[in-house]
């Protein structure tokens, strides 16, 4: 019961923090990309030092998703091939992993601002990623894509879009 208080306490302070920053950051003059970023920024620092503490196993791009997701947000997840592409790396050549999640900690239902509280935790895969990297020199970095859907946003599902750089092309 407590880690399902406790995911419901951060998923309404990112809600808050979210619209809070949109409302604040665009009198001044900032895109929703701004925000996004800074959410990703925010994310990938705790990524970064949860990743000082705890590692997904070096066991395939994949699998480490899976890891990621089930350790750190404590939700099962699907990750898959995106269907609109012809060949694995064609996607700005980078291979593409799409991760959809049923039950998003960061999302549950449609909020007043468009940018999707998994903007976060988008940033933190990407850091532990990042981390898992220095540790581990032959792991191709996983960079953060973009939420291609969110139950912020209106959808029934949350999928977030994430590139791994062809090796040769760091």
């Amino acid at each position: 019961m407590s880690v399902l208080v406790t995911y419901n306490q951060i998923r309404n302070a990112v809600g808050i923090l979210t619209e809070m920053m949109e409302e604040t950051y665009k009198k001044g003059g900032a895109s929703e990309q701004d925000i996004i970023d800074r959410l990703r920024k925010m994310g990938k620092n705790i990524g970064t030092d949860f990743a000082r503490y705890w590692e997904p196993g070096q066991k395939g791009v994949e699998a480490m998703l899976l890891s990621i997701y089930k350790a750190v947000f404590g939700t099962s997840v699907a990750v898959e091939e995106p269907h609109d592409r012809k060949s694995n790396w064609t996607y700005r050549d980078s291979k593409v992993y799409d991760v959809v999640d049923q039950r998003c900690p960061l999302c549950k239902e449609k909020r007043a601002t468009n940018i999707a509280g998994c903007e976060l935790s988008m940033g933190v895969v990407e850091g532990i990623f990042e981390a898992m990297g220095e540790k581990y020199p032959n792991l191709q970095p996983l960079k953060a894509g973009q939420v291609l859907e969110s139950k912020t946003r209106g959808d029934v599902q949350c999928k977030h879009r994430y590139l791994l750089a062809r090796p040769d092309r760091k």
